[in-house]
């Protein structure tokens, strides 16, 4: 899919805590932990389909870079809507959109995995 606009990410809020950068498991890589979290956010977008996302995470670049994607506009949104201004009403169309764009993209990723032999 061509996005023919990238929304900005809003603005964290002074003290605000960041999910997507904080890191787990001790002290693993921020790139980790980051992939780690966009993933589990997929998880839960698709809840019956949980072994299907890890695989697909592990093995195919496209579906993880997906994640990420998802996971990057779906954390912007939620900001945007605890924020909850006004002036940003038309940042959270585009965001919305952006994540419902996203989720048919990796509705498709599965379809495709499952025309793959051996996938």
């Amino acid at each position: 899919m061509l996005r023919r606009f990238a929304p900005t990410l809003p603005e964290r809020p002074t003290g605000a805590p960041s999910v997507a950068r904080r890191d787990i498991g001790g002290g693993a890589p921020k790139a980790l932990s980051t992939a780690a979290t966009h993933v589990a956010r997929v998880h839960k977008l698709f809840p019956g389909r949980s072994e299907e996302v890890s695989r697909l995470a592990l093995r195919n670049d496209r579906f993880r870079s997906l994640c990420e994607e998802y996971g990057l506009a779906a954390e912007a949104l939620d900001r945007l809507e605890v924020l909850n201004q006004p002036k940003d009403a038309e940042r959270v169309r585009e965001f919305r959109t952006l994540v419902a764009d996203l989720t048919e993209e990796l509705k498709h990723e599965f379809m495709a995995a499952s025309d793959v032999p051996g996938s």
